[in-house]
C-alpha cells in the first residue's frame, strides 16, 4: 500500500507522555468497554508489540473508516 494521494505531509505518531488510553498488556489489538456518563464506549487498544514505525505506517496507509460499504448511497 502507498500513501494516500491527497495527504499533504507525512503523518507522525505522537504517543504523548504517560498516555495509556490506547495501550494494554496484550500482543493483539482489541477493545475494552468503558462506561462514561451512562453510555458504554468501546476503546480500541493497540498491541503491546507495536513500534513507533509500525504506528506511523498504519497512519499513512491504514484502512479508511468508515468503510465505503457503510457510506455508499442507497440504490
Amino acid at each position: 500500500m502507498g500513501e494516500a494521494p491527497d495527504m499533504p505531509i507525512p503523518l507522525k505518531y505522537d504517543p504523548g507522555e504517560h498516555r495509556v488510553k490506547h495501550c494494554w498488556h496484550k500482543p493483539e489489538a482489541g477493545f475494552v468497554e468503558v462506561n462514561r456518563e451512562g453510555r458504554t464506549l468501546l476503546i480500541g487498544k493497540c498491541p503491546n508489540t507495536m513500534t513507533r514505525p509500525m504506528a506511523e505506517q498504519l497512519l499513512r496507509t491504514g484502512i479508511a473508516y468508515p468503510p465505503a460499504l457503510i457510506i455508499a448511497p442507497a440504490s
